[in-house]
């Protein structure tokens, strides 16, 4: 997908593009300019097809779950813990 600075659509500026496993799951999203990546997104999943990890360009998080599909964890690397009482 790519994004214009003009109303022609003869300027790019930028582009988008996705990546989908066989399942139609995104895993994959690029955003390019002319001169290179700006910014890179992959996603992973498990066998239920939830999230298990998402890596940015601040960093990556996982993701878990209980038997239930109930999230009961997401692990941040890029942020301060907080713990609450």
């Amino acid at each position: 997908m790519g994004r214009y600075s003009d109303l022609a659509g003869t300027q790019l500026v930028a582009e988008t593009d996705y990546t989908f496993d066989l399942n139609g799951r995104l895993t994959d999203l690029d955003h390019s300019n002319g001169t290179g990546t700006i910014a890179n997104y992959d996603y992973s999943y498990d066998i239920n097809n939830r999230i298990t990890e998402f890596a940015s360009p601040e960093g990556v998080s996982i993701y878990n779950y209980d038997d239930t599909d109930q999230l009961t964890e997401a692990d941040h690397n890029y942020q301060v813990d907080v713990y609450l009482r």
